[in-house]
């Protein structure tokens, strides 16, 4: 039974209602709190420098026949579905880490 649905009768019959035992509610006060002054202790994340990642930049993708695939010789061209200027995802270890822009220098 929730207090919105009791009449006035039966709050007065509850336990700290009525003249009896009222009790007051007030406002508490709380204290502020400070900051915890604590030492930063240098990390020693030197090793991590050492670990190799797999690192990936899909420039774009394209459908072929097993007959094409099987004719594809030294300077065979492709064309991808991005060009330049499209955006392509880094990613490290299959995570994506960042977005990149795809650029031609010195256009052969």
């Amino acid at each position: 039974m929730f207090v919105k649905d009791l009449t006035h009768y039966q709050v007065q019959g509850r336990p700290g209602s009525g003249s009896k035992g009222i009790n007051k509610i007030r406002k508490l006060q709380f204290s502020y709190l400070e900051p915890v002054k604590t030492q930063q202790v240098p990390e020693k994340v030197d090793f991590l420098k050492e670990i190799d990642v797999e690192l990936n930049v899909e420039l774009g993708q394209t459908q072929l026949t097993l007959r094409e695939v099987l004719n594809l010789k030294q300077g065979s061209l492709l064309t991808l579905d991005k060009t330049v200027g499209d955006t392509v995802d880094l990613k490290v270890n299959k995570v994506p880490l960042a977005s990149g822009e795809v650029l031609v220098i010195n256009e052969v």
